[in-house]
């Protein structure tokens, strides 16, 4: 019998997101290792998580930093077989900075979520760079960070959309994920959700997103647009669970019969906890895209090309969604 080689990874994480994908990314023949940067958590409930990861998975490693600076990177870049990096955006400078530091690493990338594909369309400075890129190339021969070798695959959900140039290392994220039971049952133990859902009831969840944090609408609005989209559903005779984003920092005082989930864990986690929800619905969160329930309603898709909210009405593209669904 032939020995089995293990693979040393490194997942560089900024969110509950990422260290689900790390986990979900790992298999029987890797030894990885997940460093999550504190400033990014709610450090007390991190520190908390890295000590049950640490007894549940015996290859999987947890590590808190404060910070991940030059020093450690070239630590790593020797230590580590395959380097993955997490990003929002791959023509945004921050980002760009990042695997830079690897001259000679095993690279890997793996996107923050779908919603990015939106904002690139949006973003200026995102379209600058990107054609300046592409005119480099052109021009002088002189290949993009990410198309140089050291980046050896960019993990998506959706391949489709990025630039053809790059398709020969476009990966897609889903098909590498491992699913064994026991993997998914390990998630739910590492988060530790409490929930505490009627289950005879017909459920549905409502997803909320950073709107007021990323500048998109004030705050009020977005806390009286949230409270309106749970009161039509409740007037449908739902059991309405309210699944706050990670950095939606809002506070929705909400009826009592409304249940809060904590916000300190990636909504994907419920896929494995074997909850009938009937409806998922979010205004253009990407989580819709990955959630398992009967019927979704993404309120609107193209929420991030447009300029004035204000002149939008979502409730009422709720209820044609809805109808068009039951009715």
């Amino acid at each position: 019998m032939g020995v089995i080689l293990m693979i040393k990874r490194l997942y560089i994480c900024r969110s509950y997101y990422h260290i689900y994908n790390a986990i979900k990314m790992s298999n029987y023949n890797t030894e990885s290792t997940v460093v999550c940067i504190s400033k990014q958590f709610d450090e007390e409930n991190l520190k908390s998580m890295i000590l049950r990861g640490n007894n549940i998975f015996s290859n999987i490693k947890f590590i808190l930093i404060d910070e991940f600076d030059k020093k450690m990177y070239k630590t790593n870049e020797k230590k580590y077989d395959e380097i993955y990096f997490f990003h929002w955006n791959i023509y945004k400078n921050e980002e760009r900075n990042i695997y830079k530091n690897y001259k000679n690493s095993r690279f890997y990338m793996i996107e923050d979520g779908v919603t990015h594909y939106d904002v690139f369309n949006k973003d200026k400075l995102t379209k600058k760079i990107y054609i300046k890129t592409i005119l480099n190339y052109i021009l002088t021969g002189k290949k993009d960070l990410v198309l140089k070798n050291n980046v050896k695959n960019i993990y998506v959900s959706k391949p489709e959309n990025y630039p053809k140039y790059m398709e020969h290392k476009l990966k897609k994220l889903n098909e590498f994920y491992n699913e064994e039971k026991e993997i998914n049952y390990k998630i739910t133990k590492l988060f530790d959700i409490n929930t505490n859902f009627n289950d005879e009831s017909k459920k549905c969840i409502v997803f909320t997103q950073p709107l007021s944090e990323d500048g998109y609408m004030l705050e009020e609005y977005k806390i009286n647009l949230y409270k309106d989209i749970i009161e039509y559903i409740k007037k449908e005779k739902y059991q309405v669970i309210l699944k706050k984003h990670p950095r939606d920092n809002s506070i929705y005082n909400l009826d009592t019969d409304v249940i809060n989930l904590s916000k300190d864990f990636p909504a994907e986690v419920l896929n494995y906890m074997h909850i009938n929800f009937e409806l998922s619905i979010s205004i253009c969160s990407g989580i819709i895209y990955n959630f398992n329930s009967k019927n979704k309603i993404q309120i609107e898709p193209n929420f991030f090309n447009i300029k004035d909210h204000s002149e939008i009405d979502y409730i009422s593209k709720l209820k044609q969604e809805y109808n068009q669904i039951y009715i």
